[in-house]
């Protein structure tokens, strides 16, 4: 990683070469931490016992009841809505870089100036810390 003040072509190329970790990274640093300042503020039947695990999974890969359930937590807390909407449209970028980098370098850097103008502290720290990813020496 480099210390970066801007998005650039090679920002979204090395998102997308890194796109696990990246996922990763944003599991642990911003859907979590989120998630358990929420659950702080509420009391613990509020908030379903697998309600972490539906927040990291791919809709795709929760059945029907648990699709339910993520779209009722999500209808009530905004803020996790928030979170994740912008890990749903940071891998929308994946599928934009593949089509085309000047849309994927437009697309990444509309959602970092939102994440960072945020009220969500993991969420502004998280866009700031993908301006440091680069592509790896020689991957030319």
């Amino acid at each position: 990683m480099r210390d970066r003040a801007s998005i650039d072509a090679d920002t979204v190329r090395a998102l997308f070469t890194n796109r696990m970790h990246v996922l990763r990274h944003y599991r642990r640093r911003v859907i979590r931490p989120v998630f358990r300042a929420v659950r702080k503020q509420e009391t613990p039947a509020a908030l379903a016992h697998r309600s972490p695990r539906l927040l990291v999974r791919h809709p795709r890969l929760l059945d029907e009841r648990a699709r339910q359930q993520l779209h009722e937590l999500l209808e009530r807390y905004e803020v996790l809505r928030t979170v994740i909407e912008f890990r749903d449209r940071l891998q929308q970028l994946w599928v934009d870089t593949a089509a085309s980098l000047g849309r994927a370098l437009v697309q990444l850097r509309l959602l970092c100036a939102e994440a960072e103008s945020s009220s969500i502290l993991a969420l502004r720290s998280f866009a700031l810390r993908l301006r440091s990813y680069a592509p790896a020496a020689g991957s030319d």
